[in-house]
């Protein structure tokens, strides 16, 4: 129904006559280039995200996302500042939901007026799409209607604007997750022909599977910017990021660094599946079991599952934990009662269905305090876990945080107990899963972030013969100074050097909260406030978009 209200309520007005004049011209793709239509020669893309509060619902419940305080998260006087700064890109994050109201349709007019007055380049993206999903996940690719009304919006989009020259293009799936990285290309080729039927000149931006470097596909399609989102190496770029696992990286973290003390990556030695929760319906009780530790385990993490049992309802709670005969104790957040600042679920924690069912972190039964786990219905594979998910291969995706395992010391035996409480639980279908890790770390420095790049970046540019944006990067501004500010300076200086285009990761935090992200920041409903600006930040990335010299 949504998709044919977006339709019925675009102002008449859009896609028809000639745009208004003035801004910019138009860009094609030329091989690894983009270039003007006009004269042909390379346009460097270099500007900022703008985040437009897409992921907040002002006021609680409404149906548009926060469309009523849109003009409050970006201003022209913003974007005449960044153009003043050099920049000739704006990224704007979209909610779907805005555009069942004429209203945001009227938004991304007023935007794209204000990129035609100060000559910059707008690149709209889709983050929250159809179903209210952000970036998708397995509930959106698995609904053909859902996708289907994220083809028609962008349909829409592009009937509306085609031939306004001010839009570098369409990203048209931000940091899409939840299905494979082949399932992720077929429906970004179905959106590429979606939008091409209606506007054969229009350049899409495609991303990888969570905008990840390592995830990029070719589309097989001509005309395409590929889009990365940078953030190598992450255990120094996401040190106490909030939404991986309630900051799990921990800080103190340095770059260049020169004692090989850097995380590389938390790997996975040895699992044991064990699905030990017993069979029926009853209120809360104990189970108790005992696992032998491999040698060199360094962390150990837990996830709780059910695998198809879809008649049951199942709760977990209070998971603790004994090494070598000591004292139980929780897990880190094991009583789920600690809360993420940014994400509802508990710090460290992430549901995963992969089919079926629901998993949620709940308050309506708790072994201890307020809150517990509880999987329903599952018709597979469902699971609450400290690591996110599946690769494309259906492995394990490696664990992000360090400080979100439970350390081995050295031990050699590990007790974990947890309780549950269940109706029509099935024997040999609930229970834990409990993953063995080492810990590789290294040094890593300058040449190392060129040598990152030219692999996750430059390379594929020239394998698929198409010009690709760093569309994200920046380091945790909680963490380490300069170090921080280094490896900003040389994620640019290197984009600039080989002509690759930018958008540096975020113009505006819009959360009262430690600023983890943002050159300015502010509470969400209110104009910038230019006073909070990152003197330090603002520096680098104010010398990244100066003209060579």
């Amino acid at each position: 129904m949504l998709a044919f209200a977006v339709s019925l309520l675009m102002p008449a007005c859009g896609g028809k006559g000639a745009p208004p004049k003035g801004g910019v011209g138009r860009v094609m793709i030329s091989g690894t280039n983009i270039v003007g239509a006009q004269d042909g020669k390379p346009v460097q893309l270099r500007g900022f995200v703008f985040t437009a509060g897409a992921w907040f619902d002002t006021p609680p419940g409404s149906s548009n996302g926060d469309l009523a305080n849109l003009g409050f998260m970006q201003s022209e006087a913003d974007f005449a500042q960044i153009a003043g700064w050099g920049a000739n890109l704006a990224v704007l994050y979209l909610n779907y939901r805005w555009f069942d109201d004429p209203a945001g349709w009227a938004f991304i007019d007023e935007v794209a007026g204000w990129c035609r007055a100060h000559h910059l380049y707008l690149l709209p993206s889709l983050v929250v799409y159809p179903g209210g999903g952000q970036r998708g996940g397995p509930a959106f690719f698995a609904d053909p209607g859902l996708k289907d009304k994220a083809r028609q919006f962008w349909v829409d989009f592009a009937t509306r604007y085609k031939g306004h020259a001010e839009f570098a293009g369409y990203d048209v799936l931000n940091e899409p997750q939840g299905v494979s990285a082949d399932e992720i290309v077929s429906y970004q080729t179905t959106l590429v022909d979606a939008v091409r039927a209606v506007d054969p000149d229009a350049v899409i931006f495609i991303e990888p599977q969570w905008g990840d470097p390592y995830s990029l596909r070719k589309v097989p399609r001509d005309g395409l910017v590929y889009e990365a989102h940078y953030y190598l190496p992450f255990y120094f770029t996401g040190q106490l990021f909030p939404w991986l696992y309630g900051g799990a990286i921990p800080a103190g973290v340095h770059y260049p660094n020169t004692d090989a003390s850097l995380v590389d990556n938390v790997v996975v030695a040895s699992h044991a599946n064990d699905p030990a929760t017993p069979a029926g319906t009853y209120d809360w009780q104990a189970v108790e079991r005992t696992y032998s530790i491999p040698a060199a385990t360094e962390l150990i993490f837990v996830k709780v599952f059910s695998n198809g049992d879809s008649g049951a309802t199942v709760y977990f709670d209070d998971i603790q934990a004994a090494l070598d005969g000591g004292a139980f104790a929780p897990i880190p957040n094991g009583s789920f009662e600690t809360k993420a600042d940014v994400f509802p679920d508990a710090a460290y924690w992430q549901a995963w269905i992969q089919s079926t069912g629901s998993v949620a972190r709940t308050n309506d039964s708790a072994a201890d305090g307020q809150w517990s786990v509880k999987i329903a219905n599952s018709g597979g594979w469902s699971h609450y876990t400290t690591h996110p998910g599946v690769d494309a291969s259906g492995n394990s995706i490696y664990f992000l945080g360090t400080t979100s395992g439970l350390a081995a010391n050295g031990a050699s035996t590990l007790r974990l107990r947890w309780m549950n409480k269940a109706a029509g639980a099935t024997a040999g279908k609930n229970g834990v899963e409990v993953y063995f890790c080492t810990v590789s770390r290294r040094s890593y420095g300058k040449t190392d972030l060129q040598s990152d790049l030219s692999t996750t970046v430059r390379t594929p540019s020239q394998t698929f013969d198409a010009p690709i944006l760093i569309g994200e990067f920046s380091p945790s501004l909680v963490g380490t100074r300069p170090d921080g500010l280094d490896w900003t300076t040389d994620v640019i200086d290197y984009a600039n050097a080989n002509g690759i285009s930018w958008a540096y990761y975020h113009y505006r935090e819009v959360k009262d909260q430690l600023r983890y992200l943002g050159l300015y920041e502010g509470p969400f409903g209110t104009a910038t406030d230019y006073a909070t600006g990152d003197a330090e930040v603002l520096a680098r990335v104010k010398a990244g978009l100066a003209p060579a010299m």
